[in-house]
């Protein structure tokens, strides 16, 4: 038994190595390329930026200053945009609804 597990070390552990160092370089690779060549933002995601502009600046979270009703169906993603916005004012909201 130790002497069959001792072949598996040498003849297939460079493998495993290797291919551990691949799935990582190219998940960087993939990530790299998402965050800085794809601008594309779906239509849905601006409305939420100007909800979360709109609860920042006025403290309601709304479409328009005047609304007086709730417009974001996702209650919680519209908050934690908020969160990161002001707690993370450099970063633009783009990039933080791409990061998340």
């Amino acid at each position: 038994m130790a002497k069959s597990l001792g072949f598996f070390k040498t003849k297939f552990y460079h493998l495993v190595n290797n291919d551990v160092a691949r799935f990582c370089g190219i998940t960087a690779l993939s990530l790299y390329y998402y965050l800085v060549f794809q601008p594309v933002i779906l239509d849905d995601a601006f409305i939420y930026f100007r909800i979360v502009n709109n609860l920042i600046e006025t403290g309601m979270p709304v479409f328009n200053a005047g609304d007086t009703f709730f417009v974001a169906t996702s209650p919680l993603w519209t908050l934690f945009l908020a969160a990161s916005k002001v707690g993370f004012p450099i970063i633009s909201l783009e990039l933080i609804a791409k990061i998340w």
